[in-house]
């Protein structure tokens, strides 16, 4: 991702498939951030207006970076498409 300053919005992406390797909507999408500070935030698709439907098995959460340190997300579905998948940034403090 680069250089993370706080302040910055970041694009969280996931894209779910198929065992075929298709691109497919879980039944449920859930989306986490674990910030610096050990709060978590949870999202859900269709219940949370951040988690958003780019097209078929790909969402996107944007992210407004408000601590410097380690933030890690993980995406969640369950249902036709059974996956999850975990990221990580670092977000380092401006000089101003």
């Amino acid at each position: 991702m680069g250089l993370i300053n706080i302040g910055d919005m970041v694009r969280v992406s996931s894209n779910f498939v198929d065992t075929a390797n298709t691109s497919t909507d879980p039944n449920t999408v859930v989306f986490k951030m674990k910030e610096p500070n050990n709060t978590v935030t949870t999202y859900t698709f269709g219940a949370n207006a951040e988690v958003v439907k780019e097209s078929t098995g790909n969402y996107h959460v944007d992210w407004l970076v408000g601590a410097s340190g380690f933030h890690v997300y993980n995406y969640r579905g369950n249902g036709v498409a059974n996956a999850a998948e975990e990221s990580s940034f670092v977000a380092v403090p401006t000089q101003f």
